[in-house]
């Protein structure tokens, strides 16, 4: 979220599309609330990121149960994120 203006087309997103959020550790949801046109989601805050995923198939890790299958296996079939 807090990067969310430098994404391409940010401000039509933000105008035009409804966005969950996930809680991450050490951001705070009154701070997320202050945003418009989101929605915070409840679930357990997790020390994952997907520069995390990223760096982690780069290294040679199997990082298939973090994702969803098809878009492991499509990772993995383009051969994204590795050396």
């Amino acid at each position: 979220l807090i990067n969310f203006p430098k994404w391409k087309n940010s401000q039509q997103i933000q105008k035009n599309f409804h966005r969950l959020v996930y809680p991450r550790p050490g951001i705070s949801s009154e701070e997320i609330k202050k945003h418009a046109n989101i929605t915070l989601v409840e679930a357990p805050l997790i020390e994952i990121s997907s520069s995390f995923i990223r760096k982690s198939i780069q290294e040679g890790k199997d990082m298939k149960y973090f994702l969803p299958e098809k878009t492991y296996n499509y990772i993995k079939e383009m051969h994204f994120y590795e050396r």
